[in-house]
């Protein structure tokens, strides 16, 4: 347990940097591509930033994922563990995320009060933690990893709806019918393998 404490640092890191994306850095982002964000109220602000930092987690995430995949070679040399740095990082990302996501869906919980949600975060960052401190199954965890590629897209989903640009517009189905096909790839043709 000794050599793990460097990683649960990392991860309360990951969940401050999170933290400060949220408080900082997504009101700007969004008041530039949607300036009628400055009028929404501070419930759904709250909301709205914390759907932006979820798309910022699955973005990097899905990214990192696929690459490692593809070129890291400690994990195509050893796909059952332990894993190298780089996966353990990306698995630290994705457990600070989820200790972010976790504390906002407790201390705003009137927003945020679904309790399967809340079981949801409790546990993949259960999961992912164990994951980060053990090195095991680097391979299967980036594959679980890229079930991230549909988030953007139901945040999209999100975003459209709340700005009022409304369902029956053609960007909105195009969205709707993207995030369909690829949240059937992604999370639920992949059962069988898991």
């Amino acid at each position: 347990m000794e050599d793990n404490w460097w990683i649960l640092i990392g991860v309360v890191i990951f969940a401050v940097l999170f933290k400060i994306f949220s408080k900082y850095y997504s009101p700007r982002i969004s008041l530039f591509f949607y300036p009628k964000y400055a009028n929404l109220d501070r419930n759904l602000k709250i909301k709205w930033d914390s759907h932006m930092v979820s798309t910022v987690h699955a973005t990097v995430v899905t990214i990192a994922a696929a690459y490692l995949i593809a070129y890291d070679e400690k994990m195509a040399a050893r796909p059952e563990g332990p894993s190298g740095f780089r996966v353990r990082l990306l698995t630290g990302f994705s457990s600070g995320y989820f200790l972010h996501d976790l504390v906002m869906m407790i201390r705003y919980h009137y927003l945020f009060g679904k309790k399967a949600e809340l079981a949801h975060h409790v546990i993949s960052l259960a999961g992912t933690c164990y994951i980060t401190m053990t090195g095991q199954m680097p391979l299967g965890t980036c594959i679980q990893l890229l079930h991230e590629l549909s988030t953007p897209l139901v945040n999209v989903r999100w975003f459209i709806l709340t700005s009022g640009i409304g369902e029956e517009r053609k960007r909105y189905k195009t969205v709707c019918v993207l995030m369909m096909v690829l949240f059937f790839i992604c999370r639920i043709a992949t059962i069988p393998w898991f």
